[in-house]
């Protein structure tokens, strides 16, 4: 016959197994990877990552799935000796429902009225969208459209691009004591892919570096997406 002593022990020890199964299904990661390949568990597609960036795995509750960031990204000029006023080359992935088409999906960010949900968290990462300044002591233009077409991965995934430019002013200061500085012009420039994995989820890629960067950085991104493939 159990005592009481031993009921409570056993109760005890389910509360505690309990807490901890609830603890790791919460801390739960979008996705794995390995030999290079992000896996995403919740979407099940899978991703040949590019080389040289390092990746944040997202929580599985998480719409972002994956950050990127360039690990020997390039330094403009201008910032050789104050390097942290750079833009950090950054990927973004981001996962949802949505069931608009690409390009209307497209539209709707893009738009200067449209509000939703949906687009308040995709303005969370995608900063090439966003009209404001990035990062402190800038002042940025709007952003102006530069390309926008098709998008698609052989005849699985329908899709649309699109990237622009933003010019900004920056106020870099080149040395504390003095608080001496220069002005310096430049632009960002960033992309959005969004891919239709069915009628209503979407994968959206969102990349951004300085402008002068942009060309291979966006190579990068491309060979990435390209890469997509549906686990079933």
């Amino acid at each position: 016959m159990l005592t009481l002593k031993r009921i409570i022990f056993i109760l005890l020890a389910i509360c505690v197994c309990m807490s901890s199964a609830y603890a790791k299904k919460k801390k739960s990661k979008a996705g794995e990877i390995e030999n290079n390949v992000f896996t995403d568990l919740k979407y099940n597609y899978e991703l040949t990552l590019p080389e040289e960036w390092k990746a944040n795995v997202l929580k599985n509750d998480d719409d972002y799935r994956l950050i990127l960031v360039q690990k020997n990204y390039e330094i403009p000029p201008d910032y050789l000796d104050a390097p942290d006023y750079t833009y950090v080359p950054r990927i973004s992935i981001y996962a949802g429902e949505s069931n608009m088409s690409s390009f209307a999906l497209l539209d709707s960010l893009l738009s200067n009225t449209y509000s939703s949900e949906f687009k308040s968290n995709i303005f969370k990462e995608f900063e090439i969208l966003n009209s404001q300044s990035v990062g402190e002591g800038t002042e940025r233009e709007r952003t102006i459209t530069k390309k926008r077409k098709p998008f698609n991965v052989g005849e699985d995934f329908k899709g649309v691009m699109w990237y622009g430019m933003s010019k900004y002013i920056k106020y870099v200061t080149t040395s504390s004591s003095s608080g001496s500085g220069t002005r310096v012009y430049g632009d960002y420039q960033g992309g959005v892919i969004i891919l239709e994995l069915d009628k209503n989820k979407k994968i959206l890629f969102h990349v951004m570096s300085e402008g002068r960067y942009f060309p291979a950085v966006w190579n990068q991104l491309e060979k990435m997406v390209n890469s997509i493939k549906l686990n079933k």
